[in-house]
């Protein structure tokens, strides 16, 4: 029996009030039963001894008769016969009344034997006897102490002996009946002690029962308790029952719970920190590095404007300008991780760019992988860089692709779905609102836990070519959407990869081509340079005089004020570096522009530190261009702001 399922207090009430009810019957019983043993005993005394004294009234009886007749054999008087008589009849009178209660009381077969005989003798007594009173009121006396020698005496005699038998017998039964009922009483008393000892064996046996089933709990809750308190949250909590000890258990499993997915959140924080702090490390190896590469990219360009007649020149810098846009895409995937690469976000809908990629994705997938798009077409519009989501897009294919090496399922779904709090809680970096989700899904070989705690790691790869930067990428590009990804995946059960992006309002932008073209040349115009890396600044300030412009240099912020100030009413345009010791590119600008309001400028950056990331929040209509830059884009961006036109972010 399960003793949980009741309230302690019920348990307590109820196993005491058993207890005290049993005690209590046991003692009624025990005094109800001595009280009919006692009242048997009085019973038996009482009956034996009214029934010896009947008897003791008839022997005397028996006598008082005799003696009278002899007196009036003896006496022969008239008078004396008369009262004699008198005596003989109340006598009779008398043992007739204590043979009739003696008939009612014996109740013994011996005994009604003995009062049979005894009734008989009265009889026969009787008829001798009335022969005698009759002879002696007939003053016959001789012939009637005759006949009372011969016959009343002996019959007299015999009644008397009867009498004696049954006082004896009537002794017996007494003895019998009294040993009988302390017999009765003994066992009683037995049986009682015995009930007793069972009641309380019974009670004992409760109270360790009851007793086992408070502390048993209870000790559980205290080995739960030191094993959550040490630390370990798989501890197994059986909080089945309905008493207090249960309602602890289950608070304490709750509590449990809440601090596995307390654990779970703090896992994934420290994750996303860890990977905040790699994205920044990241971003400063990426600045530094995208300056090393303007200087070469520069250079090299330089030397082929310098010899634009010499083939072999041109052909090696041509193959040195290709690897450094190979290099420059690297450093662009780091920057996509550590979300510091420049977007240009337009508000479109995802299923039209799924629709769009379709056939590209299905050229990518081999024939063994059935591709299929579940795209709804009321989705909300969502503010992204397309070529960013598409990277997106096809780095997950390409991962779900790898996860199916022997064929399987590949789906992409888009839905739109609105998030709480409660599901921020468990998701660090999300927030409440609409969102469109983006999710890749396959049948393929899935990941263990381990795997998936890493793999937005960069450099992180379970492929033997790979280069650990796909999903690191797209991870940095989703947060740079102010969006998050989630994984769910089972080994031999597949991975669903949902990327969550906030929707917005509006009407979806049509797409736009980059524009492409040689170089544009300057007339003369002044341009300020503030950058602190030196080859840096020599190259550009060696490019621009080559194109035709008049060129001021800055070390720092802080020189390039001190210069603009001094020439600012010569100064065509500024090419700031967005980060610079002492003061920044924009806190230089923004004293410049204090000085000569809506100064053209053009800021120059390894990554997005200027505007967060949207090209149309600059200031005063000023540029952006991301290193390293070629000749060409350098040439056309400064044309633009000088002509006047809108100037367009270049990735």
């Amino acid at each position: 029996m399960n003793l949980r399922r009741f309230r302690i207090a019920a348990r307590l009430s109820t196993g005491l009030g058993l207890t005290v009810a049993f005690m209590i019957a046991l003692i009624v019983l025990g005094i109800v039963s001595m009280m009919r043993i006692n009242e048997r005993l009085e019973e038996l005394a009482s009956k034996t001894t009214v029934k010896i004294w009947y008897a003791t009234m008839i022997q005397d009886s028996v006598h008082v008769i005799d003696n009278a007749i002899l007196n009036m054999i003896v006496a022969r008087k008239e008078p004396t016969t008369m009262m004699e008589y008198v005596r003989v009849m109340t006598a009779r009178k008398t043992c007739e009344s204590a043979m009739e209660a003696l008939a009612k009381l014996e109740d013994t077969p011996y005994g009604r034997e003995m009062l049979g005989r005894m009734q008989q003798s009265l009889e026969e007594g009787e008829k001798e006897n009335s022969k005698v009173i009759e002879l002696a009121r007939a003053a016959r006396y001789r012939q009637a102490a005759g006949i009372f020698l011969e016959t009343s005496r002996t019959t007299g005699a015999v009644v008397r002996q009867v009498c004696s038998e049954l006082v004896g017998y009537e002794k017996e039964e007494a003895n019998a009946s009294y040993l009988a009922a302390t017999r009765t009483y003994r066992f009683t008393s037995f049986m009682f002690v015995l009930m007793g000892l069972t009641v309380l064996g019974t009670a004992s046996a409760a109270a360790v029962l009851l007793t086992r089933s408070i502390t048993a709990p209870l000790k559980q809750a205290v080995h739960v308790a030191n094993r959550l308190g040490s630390g370990d949250l798989s501890v197994e909590i059986d909080a089945s029952g309905r008493d207090e000890t249960a309602w602890l258990l289950t608070a304490m499993k709750e509590m449990a719970d809440k601090l596995k997915k307390l654990g779970e959140v703090e896992h994934q924080l420290v994750q996303s920190q860890k990977l905040e702090t790699v994205g920044r490390l990241a971003g400063g190896i990426a600045h530094d590095f995208n300056n090393m590469l303007g200087v070469i990219l520069g250079n090299t360009q330089l030397m082929k404007m310098q010899n634009p007649g010499a083939q072999k020149v041109a052909e090696r810098c041509t193959v040195i300008e290709s690897a450094v846009m190979r290099a420059s895409d690297f450093i662009r995937q780091l920057l996509a991780f550590s979300r510091r690469q420049i977007l240009e976000f337009r508000p479109v809908r995802i299923d039209e760019m799924v629709r769009e990629f379709e056939k590209m994705m299905r050229r990518m997938l081999h024939e063994n992988i059935d591709m299929r798009i579940v795209a709804h077409s009321d989705l909300a519009l969502v503010k992204v860089d397309t070529a960013q989501i598409s990277q997106v897009i096809l780095n997950l294919v390409v991962n779900a692709r790898e996860a199916m090496p022997d064929g399987g399922i590949l789906t992409i779904e888009t839905d739109v779905v609105v998030i709480d709090s409660g599901f921020c809680y468990f998701h660090p970096g999300a927030k409440t609102g609409t969102y469109v989700v983006l999710s890749v899904s396959d049948t393929g070989i899935g990941m263990s836990p381990e795997v998936v705690e890493k793999i937005f790691e960069p450099f992180f790869t379970t492929k033997e070519t790979g280069t650990g930067l796909g999903l690191s990428v797209v991870y940095g590009i989703i947060r740079q959407h102010g969006g998050f990804i989630d994984v769910a995946s089972e080994p031999d059960r597949g991975t669903r990869f949902s990327v969550y992006l906030p929707s917005t309002t509006g009407e979806a932008a049509q797409g736009t081509s980059r524009m492409e073209g040689g170089l544009m040349t300057g007339s003369g115009e002044t341009v300020l340079i503030v950058e602190d890396d030196e080859d840096l600044r020599q190259t550009v300030s060696d490019l621009l005089a080559l194109l035709g412009y008049r060129v001021l240099t800055a070390c720092d912020g802080e020189e390039g004020v001190r210069v603009f100030r001094g020439h600012s009413s010569e100064i065509d345009l500024v090419l700031l570096d967005a980060v610079m010791p002492k003061k920044s590119g924009f806190e230089a600008y923004r004293e410049m522009d204090m000085i000569r309001p809506a100064v053209p400028s053009l800021f120059v950056t390894g990554y997005n530190a200027v505007h967060g990331g949207n090209s149309e929040e600059g200031a005063n209509g000023a540029g952006v261009i991301q290193k390293p830059y070629s000749v060409e884009v350098l040439s056309r961006r400064i044309r633009e702001i000088l002509d006047g036109k809108q100037p367009e972010t270049v990735l």
